[in-house]
């Protein structure tokens, strides 16, 4: 056995994030297995560098580029430090292990594990808001406290302005459907079961497609 090396488990708990590895490298020892080019949604992968001399240890890094469903876009170069995910890990000779992390928002990226002379330390990839976190681009659409579906911001903006106006757009006296009847013209918006607040037949469609598409709009 080498007189220190450190295993690298890393876990992508996102739904839709894939990583892709755009730089990597050890500053002591070497690599027994390499870090993998690509971590999937729900990978959980390993690697593992490894002390190659006399009263050495081992010191290394890698660095990935996040992508989200249906980004088919180049990898900016270089990166921006602010937007890669970035494991760092030193098991040195003498001296205690050290590990550093960083991830852009919305994920959160910590580690557990790690101690002694051959180590094995996990990382664990997240959505810093749980499993509803919205990707980059998307917020929470907030039809009512608990509707997390992730729209663009100004899909947003417009069902709190139809929160608003929700009063105005039914039929004074109630009608046909009791007292969330609409007025012409308007339908109910259907964001999420028992949502009766009244829109334009267009905003319930945007609503309906964004439900359907919810699932990709998530770390």
């Amino acid at each position: 056995m080498v007189a220190r090396s450190t295993t690298v488990v890393f876990k992508n708990g996102c739904h839709t994030a894939r990583l892709h590895r755009i730089d990597w490298g050890v500053s002591s020892g070497v690599f027994a297995i390499d870090p993998p080019v690509d971590i999937a949604p729900g990978d959980e992968l390993t690697w593992l560098s490894e002390s190659d001399g006399f009263l050495t240890g081992t010191e290394g890094y890698v660095t990935y580029w996040p992508r989200f469903f249906g980004d088919d876009g180049g990898i900016p170069s270089p990166a921006p430090a602010d937007e890669v995910i970035h494991v760092w890990w030193n098991n040195p000779y003498v001296g205690s292990n050290e590990y550093r992390s960083s991830a852009p928002g919305p994920f959160s990226l910590g580690h557990q594990g790690g101690d002694g002379n051959n180590a094995v330390v996990r990382f664990t990839l997240q959505g810093a808001y749980g499993r509803n976190t919205c990707i980059p681009g998307f917020v929470w659409r907030g039809a009512n406290a608990n509707d997390a579906v992730c729209v663009r911001p100004e899909v947003r903006d417009q069902v709190a302005a139809d929160n608003r106006r929700a009063a105005e757009r039914r039929q004074p006296g109630g009608g046909a459907y009791g007292p969330n009847t609409c007025k012409p013209g308007y339908v109910w918006r259907e964001a999420f079961p028992g949502d009766a607040v009244c829109v334009p037949p267009a905003t319930r469609a945007q609503a309906k497609r964004d439900n359907a598409d919810a699932n990709k709009r998530i770390l």
